[in-house]
């Protein structure tokens, strides 16, 4: 598969993007911790939860329909 797209695939890859879609689908971080096999929820926070642009967007529309603000 890395030659037809052009980058080297290895399995933690893998890990990494399911980690984070179960983060993204709001999957409990300890929950995803558990299934990576860490001990602590902090490592799995710290290494696999990535904001994007968005994310921040979607939180902040979220934030303000919460408060009855208009945007």
């Amino acid at each position: 598969i890395g030659k037809k797209v052009g980058i080297q695939v290895h399995p933690h890859m893998l890990r990494h993007t399911h980690a984070t879609e179960l983060i993204r689908q709001g999957v409990a971080l300890a929950v995803v911790a558990r299934r990576l096999g860490h001990t602590s929820a902090q490592t799995t926070s710290q290494i696999y939860e990535h904001l994007t642009a968005d994310d921040l967007k979607r939180e902040m529309q979220a934030f303000h329909q919460r408060k009855g603000h208009s945007q």
